[in-house]
């Protein structure tokens, strides 16, 4: 099987999906990755640092840059960064897809699959994603024990199991899995792995996680709330968590308890976070998240009330509220 000890490299390439990335950390992330793949596709979804992100990548080898004009989402991106390696040629088993701050631990890629060699070879050939830890695998708090139940179905041995679920930053996709089932560019971002993860295996693929911690990756930004660390996303990424989790539940893709638990923790930090004052606006993106994804009205969507308290409001939205693409 590709993948073994000696290939590894030769046998995985990657796709880093960026959107006015902190330059400097990913030069460091693509620097790391460039050890440990043969050959790496960046896709930028419109940046404003475009020209720069030209020249610092031209130095790098075994780099593509493709420069989109316009922000098509982590989906289209991924789509955009998988056909571009099938147009290359490249002599690849494993697909990496890693977000712009992700830093691969040393020889990750190569402890995953030598691992991968000892699962049996029934389950190791219907493997179609393995997923790379980026925290220690421990109990989870709250409610999003309720998604660790979720999300996990069973042990199959030598470190792994087997996960419902999978974010899509540290996962090794098997090429012709990724090639052949395309990642859902109406979800434009967030759940955009989950609907991966269910679609792969509505299929009959296993979509397995090493226990072992191989990258560094924050879901989130890191805040602190009466003493306590909690994870928070802006309004405009609690919309679409809330309008894509309800799309995909309804379609029977995502769990209720993986549902409940997204609305209510990011929900829950969000107001916290910004006070009583935020409160209508809150509302306002939960209600609209709600009836959107109820709706099927996907797509990027421009809503004045998905601006942070104190930042100018974006342009309305379009009368069909996504992009050409779509």
């Amino acid at each position: 099987m590709s993948g073994s000890r000696g290939d590894s490299k030769a046998s995985v390439a990657a796709v880093v999906v960026t959107h006015d990335p902190d330059i400097d950390a990913l030069l460091l992330a693509l620097l790391e990755t460039s050890h440990q793949v043969s050959h790496i596709v960046v896709v930028d979804n419109g940046s404003q640092s475009q020209l720069r992100l030209v020249h610092h990548l031209e130095a790098l080898p075994n780099v593509t840059l493709v420069k989109l004009d316009e922000n098509r989402g982590m989906a289209a991106g991924l789509n955009c960064g998988v056909r571009q390696l099938a147009a290359g040629g490249h002599d690849h088993s494993w697909i990496l897809t890693l977000d712009q701050d992700t830093l691969l631990h040393p020889y990750a890629i190569r402890t995953v699959l030598s691992a991968l060699e000892f699962v049996d070879a029934r389950t190791r050939q219907a493997c179609a994603v393995v997923g790379l830890r980026h925290k220690a695998v421990e109990l989870p708090r709250g409610l999003w024990r309720w998604v660790e139940h979720d999300r996990q179905l069973r042990a199959v041995g030598h470190g792994f199991w087997e996960r419902r679920l999978l974010i899509t930053s540290g996962n090794l996709v098997r090429r012709e899995v990724a090639e052949a089932t395309p990642y859902e560019e109406s979800l434009f971002m967030d759940q955009v792995d989950f609907a991966f993860c269910s679609s792969v295996r509505s299929h009959g693929w296993r979509t397995l996680e090493y226990a072992e911690v191989l990258m560094d990756h924050q879901i989130g930004k890191s805040v602190e709330v009466r003493g306590t660390a909690r994870r928070y996303e802006p309004g405009q990424r609690l919309y679409y968590i809330v309008r894509n989790s309800t799309f995909l539940l309804l379609r029977r893709q995502l769990p209720i308890g993986v549902f409940l638990t997204q609305l209510f923790s990011w929900g829950g930090t969000y107001a916290l976070v910004n006070g009583p004052s935020a409160i209508p606006r809150e509302l306002a993106i939960i209600v609209a998240g709600l009836i959107d994804g109820v709706l099927k009205r996907l797509g990027q969507r421009r809503y004045w009330f998905l601006a942070e308290p104190g930042e100018r409001r974006p342009g309305r939205t379009t009368p069909e509220g996504t992009s050409p693409s779509h």
